[in-house]
């Protein structure tokens, strides 16, 4: 259910009236209706003051929420994907950072050298500022990602971890980096890979843990004859 229908009906469950509500979670009446209409954002902010006031719809709340967030990242993402067949694609080559991932158990970031690879990208990946390339190795990923696919990742895309929930990141977790899909159950953030072969790495408050980007463009190497 969209989160303001979720709102919305849980006022009309208490038979509050948006004055009411907003005295009953701390927040003018003007404000309920004009989230609830879609005239202003739902914000965490709001949604906190909401859960504090109605705990039982926590979940609920935070499920609407969030997927909500996941929604408009995704198609964030394929914005900036390739165009549809049939349409006439802007690309040429550019020069950008490479870095390695482990799709496996994991990749020592201080073993790591610096590195460039030319690349032809289409124009609106270029555009997006301070993307870089991360090789994968391992098979942890498979069949999303295989060995030595390239990568294109957007650091621009991390800014809240919850809103990252099912997407394809590159995290650095206590000096290792991965490639792997962040997921959240009760609200405890895992990595996941999609070979079944590899347990979920659970994050807990000792990690240190650092997403520098989402994956948002694949380069494969089809066969011997071609390179990247």
């Amino acid at each position: 259910m969209d989160i303001r229908d979720l709102l919305k009906k849980i006022r009309e469950e208490h038979n509050y009236s948006v004055a009411r509500m907003g005295e009953v979670i701390g927040s003018a009446g003007s404000l309920v209706n004009q989230i609830e209409t879609g005239r202003r954002n739902v914000t965490e902010k709001y949604i906190n003051k909401v859960m504090l006031a109605f705990p039982a719809y926590k979940k609920e709340i935070m499920e609407s929420f969030y997927m909500g967030k996941i929604k408009e990242i995704t198609k964030e993402i394929k914005d900036k994907e390739l165009p549809l067949k049939n349409v006439k694609i802007d690309i040429s080559e550019v020069e950008i950072p490479l870095f390695t991932a482990s799709a496996g158990n994991g990749l020592l970031v201080m073993d790591e050298e610096e590195e460039t690879i030319k690349l032809t990208l289409p124009r609106e990946i270029q555009r997006i500022k301070n993307i870089f390339a991360i090789r994968v190795l391992g098979d942890s990923m498979l069949p999303e990602y295989r060995p030595n696919d390239i990568l294109i990742a957007d650091p621009n895309m991390v800014c809240n971890y919850e809103e990252l929930n099912n997407e394809n990141v590159i995290v650095e977790v206590n000096g290792e980096r991965y490639i792997k899909c962040l997921r959240f159950e009760d609200y405890r953030p895992y990595l996941y890979s999609y070979n079944q072969v590899y347990s979920p790495i659970e994050i807990n408050g000792n990690d240190e843990i650092k997403i520098i980007g989402v994956a948002i463009y694949l380069i494969r190497k089809m066969s011997k004859k071609y390179s990247y």
